[in-house]
């Protein structure tokens, strides 16, 4: 039997599936003339599965079989589930139906599943619900969810507030990294107040103590928002009928070192050495991620952008950061990112456009 690079979500399997440079007919989805995975071959040669079949065991290591009869497993009952139920649901490995990621971890873990078919058939929860000490230490706001977190930095403390675990989620941010070279251009569009074009030198950052709120800034705090597509950043400011917009282009001066979070819900669990912390703290992932995708308008409180301005924040405070990447919230396909330091860039004046919005 053969799986196939469609059959995973997961960039790192889809990556070694695509360096084991065999091509076939998926058994599973039914791709043809895909890259593909041999799961005979692969069970007589873990080199020829590039190790996918022992992350795969070490990976089924995290959940236990879940046992009702025992005091310390009663208060998870909600959290039991097929072992295929629990990947489909909680992890970002699979791209197949619950019963298709059955039928290949069967295959895919004959071995394991020879040993230990209970884990397979029955319900299984993860180990880490059962450790409450793990979850305190390891977990990215000490166990408790993403609401609780908003709950508390919007509500109840704000700036001196250590429910969030600062060293777990640095060590997610230091996952999404990415450098942007040297020459590498972005677009910056503003409504003019006045019904004038605005001039050159005012379409840098906001000075400090004069910036409103944004997603990833606190009030007074100045950092460049910019975005890859011209017409995307047009968009993005929500330009009436009539008004006055400009629209500027800068220029990245250096190399720089950025955290894209609009890859933080698909980051994968095997390229991370503690995969049990990446498993507990895997919805909280999922949230920042909606949270970041979340459309923004002119009536939004500025207590809304506190959590995502705590994260702004933190990896501010990381070595070497220049800022933020994240998806445009009104296109997928668009990146905008965040500038700390606006003389990371410069301005081209000859590529400076001043237009009047229309409605076609």
């Amino acid at each position: 039997m053969k799986c196939c690079e469609n059959c995973f979500k997961d960039v790192d399997i889809k990556e070694r599936i695509k360096a084991i440079n065999e091509k076939g007919q998926c058994d599973f989805c039914q791709s043809n003339d895909v890259y593909v995975l041999d799961i005979d071959k692969a069970l007589k040669n873990n080199d020829y599965s590039k190790n996918i079949i022992a992350d795969f065991n070490d990976l089924l290591d995290l959940y236990t079989v879940y046992d009702r009869k025992q005091n310390d497993y009663q208060r998870y009952s909600d959290d039991a589930r097929k072992l295929s139920e629990q990947l489909f649901f909680n992890t970002n490995i699979f791209n197949l139906e619950v019963n298709k990621i059955s039928k290949l971890l069967k295959a895919l873990l004959a071995e394991y599943y020879d040993k230990n078919n209970e884990l397979f058939e029955g319900l299984v929860i993860p180990e880490y619900l059962l450790d409450d000490k793990l979850k305190k230490n390891n977990g990215i706001f000490g166990g408790k969810g993403w609401k609780a977190f908003e709950n508390r930095i919007k509500y109840i403390n704000r700036f001196h507030s250590n429910m969030a675990n600062k060293k777990i989620l640095e060590a997610f941010f230091n996952n999404l990294i990415v450098n942007i070279g040297k020459g590498k251009r972005f677009y910056r569009a503003r409504i003019s107040d006045s019904g004038k074009p605005i001039s050159n030198e005012n379409m840098g950052a906001a000075p400090s103590g004069l910036s409103t709120p944004g997603r990833l800034n606190a009030s007074g705090i100045g950092y460049l928002y910019l975005c890859q597509d011209y017409k995307v950043a047009l968009g993005e400011i929500k330009a009436s009928l009539n008004d006055i917009c400009t629209v500027v282009l800068f220029e990245t001066l250096e190399e720089l070192k950025l955290v894209d979070l609009s890859q933080i819900s698909v980051l994968s669990i095997f390229s991370f050495e503690d995969k049990i912390t990446y498993l507990m703290n895997f919805d909280i992932l999922k949230q920042i991620d909606i949270v970041m995708r979340e459309i923004s308008n002119k009536n939004r409180s500025e207590i809304a952008y506190v959590p995502t301005e705590y994260m702004s924040d933190l990896i501010k405070d990381m070595d070497n950061v220049d800022g933020i990447i994240y998806e445009s919230t009104i296109n997928n396909d668009t990146k905008d990112l965040v500038l700390f330091d606006d003389r990371k860039v410069h301005l081209l004046e000859d590529e400076t456009v001043k237009l009047r919005n229309r409605r076609n």
